[in-house]
């Protein structure tokens, strides 16, 4: 899966090994060419030509800087592949956790909140009916409220699994 957190350790690992290339290329010899034209009291058409070749002597000090930039990118290689581990730990226990909230809201929706809507009713009428007191009436509304409050934070949580799963999945 697809992440902008994976993604900005993939950059640092590709920065890092770019920068250990361009430490490696200063044990090469470099090449230089120049071409100038030049005016002298006046007159043009004075042309130079120039072409040099510089060549490393030393070599111990680039020598560190090739092994510290080679660190650097093994560094960042690792700490990528460690972000990349935790991400998909993380995916796959929200996703776990995604999919039992689908099956405890597809429980509210086919059993619980029918059976909460039905007892509010029944409270309705026996207590018009002279069955119950107000103090029954009131408990039995609020246990039927309690269970659709109770479906209500289990869709707040399943929504907000949803759009962790999502941000985690893909890119921006």
């Amino acid at each position: 899966q697809a992440s902008p957190l994976l993604d900005f350790y993939a950059q640092q690992v590709n920065v890092n090994e770019a920068q250990w290339k361009v430490q490696k290329s200063n044990y090469l010899p470099k090449l230089d060419l120049g071409y100038t034209r030049q005016a002298v009291d006046g007159q043009s058409g004075f042309y130079a030509w120039e072409a040099g070749i510089s060549v490393p002597l030393l070599f111990f000090s680039q020598k560190g800087k090739t092994k510290a930039a080679q660190l650097d990118y093994h560094i960042a290689a690792q700490n990528f592949d460690r972000q990349k581990l935790e991400l998909n730990a993380a995916y796959n226990e929200q996703l776990s956790r995604f999919q039992v909230l689908q099956e405890v809201l597809g429980y509210y929706r086919d059993e619980a909140l029918p059976l909460a809507e039905e007892q509010m009713q029944a409270a309705n009428i026996s207590y018009r009916l002279g069955s119950i007191d107000y103090v029954q009436f009131i408990q039995n509304m609020e246990t039927a409220l309690k269970t659709q409050q109770d479906y209500l934070q289990r869709e707040a949580e399943y929504l907000e699994l949803a759009a962790r799963l999502k941000y985690l999945t893909t890119n921006n």
